[in-house]
């Protein structure tokens, strides 16, 4: 997490929930989790808990925050899903020219998807970054039900 946004005093824009339902808070305990680095992925495991840092769902790559969020092909109808509306949102507001050299590397995209409030300049509007964290919110919290889902039937 990158403390330069921590404001005294004020929430971390995981926690503007509108609709105070379970499911919603639910939703910002995972993205709060990726935000703050203790979502727990295979790279992450110490002390032998996990016996391979590769994804368990596909076997092809190491499982950290990136392979999650942006490369796992086991999770790529999920994450289209969700992703392609946050993609659609920003460029209606910054123009494809914008997203397209902006966005144009993982790590931006991650840090979009993860923090947006680091593109407060590119953004320019805390409706459009809300929206933004939102929308990024559920692709989180769809693509940890999907993995929770499928390591739950290999497992059992």
């Amino acid at each position: 997490m990158d403390s330069e946004h921590l404001l005294v005093g004020k929430n971390h824009p995981v926690w503007t929930i509108f609709d105070k339902t379970k499911a919603e808070v639910r939703k910002a305990i995972i993205k709060a989790r990726i935000v703050s680095g203790t979502f727990i992925l295979n790279s992450d495991r110490k002390f032998n808990q996990a016996p391979s840092s590769v994804c368990k769902i596909c076997n092809l790559s190491e499982e950290n925050i990136s392979h999650f969020l942006l490369e796992c092909p086991i999770l790529s109808n999920t994450r289209i899903t969700y992703f392609q509306p946050i993609k659609t949102y920003v460029t209606e507001h910054i123009t494809a020219e914008v997203w397209h050299s902006v966005f144009q590397s993982k790590s931006n995209i991650i840090r979009l998807i993860i923090d947006c409030r680091h593109f407060s300049q590119t953004l320019r509007d805390d409706k459009i970054m809300n929206m933004i964290e939102t929308k990024t919110r559920e692709m989180c919290y769809k693509l940890y039900i999907k993995r929770l889902k499928l390591l739950e039937a290999m497992d059992g």
